[in-house]
């Protein structure tokens, strides 16, 4: 069903049914399928895709797949995009503490964009991993 969805798709709508694409696929733990909805749609050259990279590291975190999700952090990265989205972040490092990689998120956090300065978003999602994992002293 979901490979009939995606014959539907509009191309202007691309974006919009990408999410659910992404989300169901992941859902069905298909990762391989996932990958190919992934790379089949994803946003190109579009100022606003920090949502659809958001969307595919959650999904890969679901599926225990940390070291893909870093890849399309990565690959999101890489795009140079001038707008700032936290939410692409935020999502690996809620992937990360999941995992109790507090070294990676903690690293995540100190090389984030806006020159250098972490977001205080991004501050608290890692205390919130240390508070879930009774790491109270480096949540505070």
């Amino acid at each position: 069903m979901l490979k009939k969805v995606e014959e539907m798709m509009h191309l202007r709508k691309r974006k919009l049914a990408l999410e659910f694409l992404l989300t169901h696929w992941a859902g069905t733990g298909i990762k391989n399928e996932l990958y190919r909805a992934w790379n089949t749609f994803k946003p190109q050259g579009d100022e606003k895709m920090g949502p659809s990279y958001a969307c595919m590291i959650t999904c890969l975190a679901k599926l225990d797949d940390i070291e893909g999700a870093e890849k399309i952090f990565e690959e999101w990265e890489s795009q140079g995009s001038t707008v700032c989205d936290n939410r692409v972040l935020i999502d690996l490092l809620i992937a990360y503490y999941k995992e109790g990689l507090f070294e990676k998120a903690e690293s995540a956090v100190n090389k984030a964009p806006e020159g250098g300065k972490p977001h205080a978003s991004l501050w608290n999602v890692l205390a919130m991993g240390y508070k879930r994992d009774n790491q109270m002293a480096k949540a505070a």
